[in-house]
Protein backbone atom coordinates (compact mmCIF):
# COMPACT_ATOMS: atom_id res chain seq x y z
CA UNK A 1 0.00 0.00 0.00
CA UNK A 2 1.40 3.41 -0.96
CA UNK A 3 1.48 6.42 1.37
CA UNK A 4 -0.70 9.52 1.03
CA UNK A 5 2.15 11.43 -0.60
CA UNK A 6 2.42 8.91 -3.44
CA UNK A 7 0.49 9.21 -6.71
CA UNK A 8 -2.56 6.91 -6.78
CA UNK A 9 -1.15 5.05 -9.78
CA UNK A 10 2.16 4.07 -8.13
CA UNK A 11 1.25 0.37 -8.39
CA UNK A 12 -1.08 0.59 -11.38
CA UNK A 13 -1.04 -2.52 -13.57
CA UNK A 14 -1.35 -2.69 -17.34
CA UNK A 15 -4.96 -3.18 -18.42
CA UNK A 16 -6.79 -3.64 -21.70
CA UNK A 17 -9.65 -1.46 -22.97
CA UNK A 18 -12.08 -3.43 -20.81
CA UNK A 19 -10.13 -2.73 -17.62
CA UNK A 20 -8.82 -6.28 -17.37
CA UNK A 21 -5.22 -6.73 -16.20
CA UNK A 22 -3.03 -7.97 -19.05
CA UNK A 23 0.07 -10.14 -18.89
CA UNK A 24 3.45 -9.09 -20.23
CA UNK A 25 5.97 -11.19 -22.20
CA UNK A 26 7.08 -12.86 -18.97
CA UNK A 27 3.57 -14.21 -18.39
CA UNK A 28 3.08 -12.04 -15.33
CA UNK A 29 1.19 -8.81 -14.70
CA UNK A 30 3.27 -5.69 -15.36
CA UNK A 31 3.07 -2.10 -14.16
CA UNK A 32 1.86 0.64 -16.47
CA UNK A 33 4.38 3.08 -17.95
CA UNK A 34 3.33 5.90 -15.66
CA UNK A 35 3.57 3.56 -12.66
CA UNK A 36 7.11 2.55 -13.66
CA UNK A 37 8.07 6.22 -14.01
CA UNK A 38 6.58 7.09 -10.62
CA UNK A 39 8.34 4.13 -9.02
CA UNK A 40 11.70 5.18 -10.47
CA UNK A 41 11.19 8.71 -9.16
CA UNK A 42 10.31 7.46 -5.70
CA UNK A 43 13.33 5.17 -5.59
CA UNK A 44 15.59 8.13 -6.31
CA UNK A 45 13.92 10.09 -3.50
CA UNK A 46 14.43 7.16 -1.13
CA UNK A 47 18.11 6.91 -2.08
CA UNK A 48 18.45 10.66 -1.45
CA UNK A 49 16.74 10.27 1.94
CA UNK A 50 19.07 7.46 3.04
CA UNK A 51 22.47 8.37 1.54
CA UNK A 52 25.89 7.02 2.51
CA UNK A 53 28.00 9.30 4.72
CA UNK A 54 31.71 9.70 5.44
CA UNK A 55 31.37 9.80 9.22
CA UNK A 56 28.80 8.38 11.60
CA UNK A 57 27.65 10.17 14.76
CA UNK A 58 28.29 8.26 17.97
CA UNK A 59 24.56 8.32 18.65
CA UNK A 60 24.12 6.03 15.62
CA UNK A 61 26.54 3.42 17.00
CA UNK A 62 24.88 0.53 18.84
CA UNK A 63 25.08 1.05 22.60
CA UNK A 64 23.10 0.48 25.80
CA UNK A 65 21.21 3.71 25.13
CA UNK A 66 20.63 2.84 21.48
CA UNK A 67 20.63 -0.97 21.28
CA UNK A 68 18.93 -1.32 17.89
CA UNK A 69 19.95 1.37 15.41
CA UNK A 70 19.46 0.74 11.72
CA UNK A 71 22.48 -1.29 10.66
CA UNK A 72 25.13 0.52 8.63
CA UNK A 73 28.17 -0.91 6.92
CA UNK A 74 31.52 0.85 6.57
CA UNK A 75 33.25 0.00 3.34
CA UNK A 76 33.27 0.16 -0.43
CA UNK A 77 30.00 -0.16 -2.35
CA UNK A 78 30.66 -1.15 -5.95
CA UNK A 79 28.84 -1.74 -9.25
CA UNK A 80 29.04 -5.17 -10.86
CA UNK A 81 31.36 -3.93 -13.61
CA UNK A 82 34.01 -3.13 -10.98
CA UNK A 83 34.68 -6.79 -10.18
CA UNK A 84 35.90 -7.81 -13.62
CA UNK A 85 37.68 -4.50 -14.22
CA UNK A 86 39.60 -4.86 -10.95
CA UNK A 87 40.35 -8.55 -11.52
CA UNK A 88 41.79 -7.82 -14.95
CA UNK A 89 43.82 -4.82 -13.83
CA UNK A 90 45.38 -6.64 -10.88
CA UNK A 91 45.62 -10.00 -12.64
CA UNK A 92 43.67 -11.78 -9.93
CA UNK A 93 44.06 -15.55 -9.80
CA UNK A 94 41.03 -17.81 -9.70
CA UNK A 95 41.65 -21.23 -8.14
CA UNK A 96 40.36 -24.24 -10.06
CA UNK A 97 38.51 -27.32 -8.77
CA UNK A 98 40.21 -30.70 -9.13
CA UNK A 99 38.55 -31.71 -12.39
CA UNK A 100 39.63 -28.47 -14.08
CA UNK A 101 43.11 -28.76 -12.59
CA UNK A 102 43.47 -32.16 -14.25
CA UNK A 103 42.02 -30.92 -17.51
CA UNK A 104 44.31 -27.89 -17.81
CA UNK A 105 47.24 -29.08 -15.70
CA UNK A 106 47.31 -26.00 -13.47
CA UNK A 107 45.93 -24.97 -10.09
CA UNK A 108 44.63 -21.54 -11.09
CA UNK A 109 44.17 -19.12 -13.97
CA UNK A 110 44.74 -15.39 -14.22
CA UNK A 111 41.60 -13.44 -14.97
CA UNK A 112 41.86 -11.75 -18.37
CA UNK A 113 44.86 -13.84 -19.42
CA UNK A 114 43.34 -17.14 -20.43
CA UNK A 115 44.76 -19.23 -23.24
CA UNK A 116 42.60 -20.02 -26.28
CA UNK A 117 41.92 -23.51 -24.94
CA UNK A 118 40.93 -22.14 -21.54
CA UNK A 119 38.67 -19.48 -23.04
CA UNK A 120 36.96 -22.16 -25.15
CA UNK A 121 36.25 -24.34 -22.10
CA UNK A 122 32.66 -23.59 -21.11
CA UNK A 123 33.06 -25.22 -17.68
CA UNK A 124 36.14 -23.19 -16.91
CA UNK A 125 34.56 -19.92 -18.04
CA UNK A 126 31.50 -20.51 -15.88
CA UNK A 127 33.75 -21.26 -12.92
CA UNK A 128 35.86 -18.15 -13.47
CA UNK A 129 32.82 -15.89 -13.83
CA UNK A 130 31.34 -17.30 -10.64
CA UNK A 131 34.48 -17.15 -8.48
CA UNK A 132 36.16 -13.98 -9.77
CA UNK A 133 34.39 -12.10 -6.97
CA UNK A 134 36.23 -14.22 -4.40
CA UNK A 135 39.53 -13.53 -6.15
CA UNK A 136 38.91 -9.78 -5.95
CA UNK A 137 37.97 -10.07 -2.28
CA UNK A 138 41.21 -11.98 -1.59
CA UNK A 139 43.26 -9.26 -3.30
CA UNK A 140 41.60 -6.51 -1.27
CA UNK A 141 42.11 -8.45 1.95
CA UNK A 142 45.81 -8.85 1.20
CA UNK A 143 46.10 -5.11 0.58
CA UNK A 144 44.47 -4.27 3.89
CA UNK A 145 45.73 -7.16 5.98
CA UNK A 146 42.23 -7.80 7.33
CA UNK A 147 39.26 -10.00 6.58
CA UNK A 148 36.51 -8.20 4.69
CA UNK A 149 32.81 -8.87 4.99
CA UNK A 150 30.29 -8.64 2.18
CA UNK A 151 26.80 -7.19 2.14
CA UNK A 152 24.17 -5.33 0.15
CA UNK A 153 24.01 -1.57 0.67
CA UNK A 154 21.02 0.68 0.05
CA UNK A 155 22.60 2.45 -2.91
CA UNK A 156 21.37 2.72 -6.52
CA UNK A 157 24.65 1.88 -8.25
CA UNK A 158 25.72 -0.92 -5.95
CA UNK A 159 25.90 -4.62 -6.64
CA UNK A 160 27.45 -5.18 -3.21
CA UNK A 161 29.78 -3.78 -0.60
CA UNK A 162 33.09 -4.93 0.86
CA UNK A 163 33.09 -3.68 4.43
CA UNK A 164 35.38 -3.77 7.47
CA UNK A 165 32.84 -3.33 10.24
CA UNK A 166 29.32 -2.12 10.97
CA UNK A 167 27.82 0.13 13.62
CA UNK A 168 27.23 -2.89 15.86
CA UNK A 169 30.74 -4.38 15.93
CA UNK A 170 32.94 -1.36 15.19
CA UNK A 171 34.51 -1.23 18.67
CA UNK A 172 35.33 -4.94 18.77
CA UNK A 173 36.62 -4.98 15.20
CA UNK A 174 38.79 -1.90 15.67
CA UNK A 175 40.25 -3.40 18.84
CA UNK A 176 40.93 -6.69 17.04
CA UNK A 177 42.67 -4.90 14.17
CA UNK A 178 44.90 -2.96 16.56
CA UNK A 179 45.54 -5.46 19.35
CA UNK A 180 45.58 -8.79 17.50
CA UNK A 181 46.65 -7.85 13.98
CA UNK A 182 48.86 -4.96 15.09
CA UNK A 183 47.51 -2.67 12.40
CA UNK A 184 46.18 0.88 12.34
CA UNK A 185 42.54 0.85 11.16
CA UNK A 186 43.10 4.13 9.29
CA UNK A 187 46.04 2.63 7.39
CA UNK A 188 44.00 -0.47 6.61
CA UNK A 189 41.32 1.70 5.02
CA UNK A 190 43.92 3.80 3.18
CA UNK A 191 45.68 0.75 1.72
CA UNK A 192 42.47 -0.78 0.44
CA UNK A 193 41.26 2.59 -0.82
CA UNK A 194 44.44 3.05 -2.84
CA UNK A 195 44.12 -0.05 -4.98
CA UNK A 196 40.38 0.46 -5.41
CA UNK A 197 40.88 4.07 -6.49
CA UNK A 198 43.51 3.04 -9.02
CA UNK A 199 40.77 1.01 -10.71
CA UNK A 200 37.71 3.17 -9.99
CA UNK A 201 38.29 6.58 -8.34
CA UNK A 202 34.56 7.02 -7.72
CA UNK A 203 34.40 4.21 -5.16
CA UNK A 204 35.02 5.54 -1.65
CA UNK A 205 34.91 4.09 1.86
CA UNK A 206 31.58 5.27 3.30
CA UNK A 207 28.93 4.34 5.83
CA UNK A 208 26.07 2.74 3.92
CA UNK A 209 22.67 1.64 5.13
CA UNK A 210 22.39 -2.13 5.11
CA UNK A 211 19.59 -2.79 2.60
CA UNK A 212 18.27 -5.78 4.55
CA UNK A 213 18.07 -3.77 7.79
CA UNK A 214 16.69 -0.52 6.40
CA UNK A 215 13.72 -2.15 4.66
CA UNK A 216 13.02 1.01 2.68
CA UNK A 217 10.89 0.09 -0.32
CA UNK A 218 8.24 1.70 -2.49
CA UNK A 219 5.70 1.53 0.36
CA UNK A 220 7.95 3.64 2.63
CA UNK A 221 6.52 7.13 3.29
CA UNK A 222 8.78 10.01 2.26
Amino acid sequence: MSSESDPPFLFELLQDENGITTLGPSGHAEYSDRAKKAQAEKRQKLYAKYPPVEKLYKTLIASERNPRPVRRLYGWAYPLRFIKAFAEQYECRVSLPDYLKKRHKKDSVIFGKLTEDEAADVDLMKHVDYFVHDAVEDRLQKAGGVRLLHGTPFYPEAFGIFYIYDNYNIDNQAEYIMEVLGLDPKEVVANIQKIISDCDPDIKALWHYDASSLKADLTTPL
